[in-house]
């Protein structure tokens, strides 16, 4: 990798490449992509506006309300959203969206479809213990200017043992002869 990447901690490959400094950019081809690839499908897509907001993009085809778009028709919706910089990612009758737990297009299946990967986003507060990252079931939230982290999981990443005492309505963390009520 290059040595400016050197601190990237995630990446996300995709293609072929839409929009680049707000243009269309014209690069399928050149991306060895050929055949019914280039035709109007089901497209999914990922961009960035000049503000620093990611936008998720499906687009149904292959169905009686949509024919779906070529990727330079994608390329200019996602102009047109407001990307400067975008990349289709998989299309066809994969092209599908997922939102808490429903799906919100109609897949060109008409149904869902497994598939092998996918992009999942999760929007949580990070939190770190010991330099690495924790995750909960319950997401921290800021409430009055506080943050509301569930203890359970922090305790438990510290090695403390959790009870929780029903009548008293009293959670207790013990380490190491420490107890914290």
């Amino acid at each position: 990798m290059p040595e400016n990447w050197q601190n990237i901690r995630h990446g996300l490959s995709g293609g072929p490449l839409l929009v680049e400094g707000g243009l269309p950019v014209e690069q399928a081809i050149n991306e060895g992509l050929w055949g019914t690839v280039l035709q109007a499908a089901p497209r999914t897509a990922i961009g960035i506006t000049a503000n620093q907001k990611i936008l998720l993009v499906v687009v149904d085809g292959r169905i009686d309300s949509s024919a779906g778009l070529t990727l330079e028709e994608l390329a200019y919706l996602m102009i047109e959203l407001g990307s400067v910089q975008a990349v289709a990612l998989d299309g066809g009758g994969s092209s599908e969206m997922w939102v808490k737990g429903q799906i919100v297009n109609t897949p060109s299946d008409k149904r869902e479809r497994a598939l092998g990967n996918g992009l999942v986003i999760i929007q949580q507060m990070p939190v770190y213990i010991d330099q690495q990252r924790a995750y909960f079931d319950v997401p921290p939230q800021v409430e009055n200017g506080r943050t509301l982290v569930p203890m359970r999981k922090i305790f438990e990443q510290l090695g403390a043992e959790i009870a929780w005492d029903a009548e008293a309505k009293k959670v207790t963390a013990t380490r190491e002869s420490r107890l914290l009520s």
